[in-house]
């Protein structure tokens, strides 16, 4: 009988970090059950990649051994979100993860994230099952981050939802009475052994793309005439959530900084969305750059743009949060032969200063950004750092080598 894993994901369904390992495990021969919060609509599995339509991958016999599970699938959506909130303390999740042991035989259980660990442990405890933590974000310092931009008008509710003293007790109890943890990179392995009083079981997995799947748009894209770079000026893109955290107000302040030294051939493309994209659109319009600053929106094909720039942009602010995780636009980047212009975050710092393909700012020194964005206007810099950045995800940064690992302490756990 082929082994079979139960995946807790707290979020909705589809998820890309989620999809890889899913689909990596499946196709590695193993059973895989996603139970799935997934308030918002089902995607079938397979379908669940942002370019599925452009990789044509249905139909493919390993698909039958991933079954895609929504919590609560027969209730109406407007109660749906209240009764499935992810906490561990939560009857109703305990209830649907104890019947990926008993019901459907799991042997073991893969828990994405911090707020459902402990039901999970909870019920391998009682069954004899192993549960693995995969710890993609420090839970507590990015709810420390959504705070502090939520403003006091939801301080009520952050109190009891998003309390950080209480998120860091639950974390350190997961870290604890989890059999092993995920972490996405090196540097976040000494925190997570300080609180696990010891750094075995950690292993790291990184949440590096697909080659195959990015050199297949690689491809698409360079057929197409109206994605081909501009010969001149230089074209920054940042792909993702549009945030201030996300280094957005410091790409707005260094975009008025070259305006006022008549720099007139750097844009600035945001593709994506967010909460907060209506400030930072009035931001560019106070500071008069929205004729280099262009917000896209949500875009089907952000690696279209990604294609058609010159350098990929990330200056997320430096904080606990980041200096423990890594976002997977940078591998992309790297994958398109595009050098990076990044903050010092210490893992892009680490990547980028390691295998020189790119520039490091200083985290929220505008001035600073300036003056690096600068320095790729050399064409043959920009090629030779994007040579470097293809080479390091073809040699390391990839799902081929972190997707081995993963099936690896996958079948350590359930020899």
């Amino acid at each position: 009988m082929t082994a079979r894993i139960g995946f807790v994901h707290f979020g909705t369904y589809p998820d890309i970090r989620v999809v890889k390992m899913t689909d990596t495990l499946a196709k590695a021969g193993f059973e895989v059950i996603v139970l799935a919060r997934n308030i918002k609509g089902v995607n079938e599995p397979g379908a669940a990649h942002p370019y599925a339509h452009l990789l044509g991958q249905r139909g493919e016999e390993w698909r039958s051994r991933l079954q895609i599970r929504r919590l609560l699938d027969d209730t109406p959506e407007r109660w749906r979100g209240a009764l499935t909130l992810p906490y561990h303390i939560n009857p109703i999740w305990r209830r649907a993860i104890r019947d990926l042991v008993v019901e459907d035989g799991c042997r073991l259980l893969i828990v994405r994230d911090m707020p459902l660990v402990l039901a999970a442990t909870a019920v391998g405890k009682r069954y004899g099952v192993p549960v693995i933590f995969d710890m993609a974000e420090n839970y507590p310092a990015v709810m420390a981050v959504w705070r502090r931009w939520e403003g006091r008008k939801r301080a009520v509710v952050n109190f009891f939802a998003r309390n950080i003293a209480l998120a860091r007790i639950v974390e350190k109890a997961s870290i604890r009475a989890a059999k092993r943890i995920l972490v996405v990179v090196p540097e976040h392995v000494e925190r997570i052994a300080s609180l696990r009083g010891t750094a075995d079981g950690i292993e790291v997995v990184e949440n590096t793309p697909v080659l195959e799947e990015l050199d297949v748009l690689y491809t698409h894209y360079a057929g197409q005439s109206e994605w081909q770079p501009a010969e001149q000026g230089l074209e920054v893109v940042y792909g993702g959530n549009v945030h201030f955290y996300r280094g957005i107000d410091t790409l707005i302040a260094a975009a008025s900084i070259l305006k006022r030294q008549q720099v007139q051939d750097v844009r600035w493309k945001i593709v994506g969305t967010g909460k907060v994209m209506d400030r930072l659109q009035a931001l560019a319009q106070g500071k008069g750059v929205t004729d280099t600053v262009c917000f896209m929106g949500w875009q089907p094909d952000l690696m279209a743009f990604v294609y058609r720039s010159h350098v990929g942009y990330d200056g997320s602010h430096a904080s606990e949060h980041t200096h423990n995780t890594m976002p997977n636009k940078l591998y992309d980047y790297m994958a398109f032969r595009k050098p990076v212009l990044v903050s010092d975050c210490r893992p892009m710092k680490r990547v980028v200063e390691t295998h020189r393909c790119g520039i490091v700012f200083r985290s929220q020194d505008a001035e600073d950004l300036a003056e690096k964005v600068l320095v790729l206007h050399d064409p043959a810099l920009r090629a030779e750092m994007g040579i470097n950045g293809r080479k390091a995800v073809e040699e390391r940064y990839n799902w081929g080598v972190d997707g081995a690992r993963l099936v690896e302490v996958v079948m350590q756990m359930m020899a």
